[in-house]
């Protein structure tokens, strides 16, 4: 458990210092508020705009984090590419691999 907090705090520091614009939500969410729980992810939310996705993925890229879809992260940048993942694929979030 101690290790997965770590690399949660790891994260959250390398998106804070790249100025990433970003709320916490869920478990982690609760726990800041003083909910004791445990949770072993983090669910973010991020200003949707070209500048801020390409510093949300030059922290991704340098804690060699990974989408679960078969993209690039770049393509978070297209609009056309994020349209079709909601309109044709459903898609409701983007999910990291990596982090553990």
């Amino acid at each position: 458990m101690q290790d997965s907090q770590n690399h949660l705090k790891e994260f959250l520091v390398a998106l804070s210092r790249a100025n990433v614009e970003f709320v916490v939500c869920g478990g982690v969410a609760s726990i800041l508020h003083g909910v004791p729980r445990i949770t072993f992810d983090l669910d973010i939310s991020v200003k949707w705009s070209g500048d801020n996705l390409r510093r949300l993925i030059n922290c991704m890229e340098s804690l060699s984090l990974k989408p679960k879809v078969p993209i690039p992260p770049e393509s978070l940048i297209e609009p056309q590419v994020v349209k079709m993942m909601i309109e044709e694929k459903g898609a409701l979030c983007i999910y990291l691999s990596g982090l553990r």
